[in-house]
């Protein structure tokens, strides 16, 4: 074996771990609901376990094609992330609520024109439901262990 050929030897598994350790590339978000939420909200969560509160976030597309939106709370701040990876939509809910930084992964169950639903692996645990109301009004309905959690309203604001 002479030196290129060992050279080469040597690269081969380094590049094979490299390229087999990259990232699935995020597929564009195509749900005509989760396309239709890019912009800015003027948000309320109308059922919380704190009460009613003001939830105004925005959505934008990033640039590796999903959809992240931060709603900035008195007492947390909610990080919405939605991708879609290997023809699924999936979602990362954050809520730094009480000093958590423990994402929630959940998947898309059911899409339509007009809804989707995310659930949890254990989906008995957690569910998200996202309902187009009227053209530019949208309701949240976080479910937990069956039991409706949280609701948000979201209305877009005047472009």
């Amino acid at each position: 074996m002479n030196k290129v050929t060992g050279k080469i030897r040597a690269f081969i598994p380094a590049l094979l771990t490299s390229v087999l350790l990259l990232p699935v590339p995020a597929i564009p978000v195509a749900d005509p609901i989760l396309v239709a939420l890019q912009g800015c909200w003027q948000g309320k969560a109308i059922k919380t376990p704190r009460g009613a509160l003001p939830y105004p976030i925005c959505f934008e597309l990033q640039r590796d094609s999903s959809l992240y939106g931060v709603a900035d709370l008195d007492v947390s701040r909610h990080h919405w992330h939605f991708s879609t990876q290997e023809d699924k939509t999936q979602l990362r809910f954050l809520s730094t609520f009480a000093g958590n930084d423990t994402p929630i992964y959940l998947s898309a169950s059911h899409t339509a024109t007009e809804h989707m639903i995310f659930e949890a692996d254990n989906s008995r645990y957690l569910k998200v439901r996202i309902l187009q109301q009227e053209e530019r009004t949208y309701r949240f309905t976080i479910e937990v262990k069956g039991k409706e959690h949280v609701i948000i309203v979201l209305t877009q604001k005047e472009r």
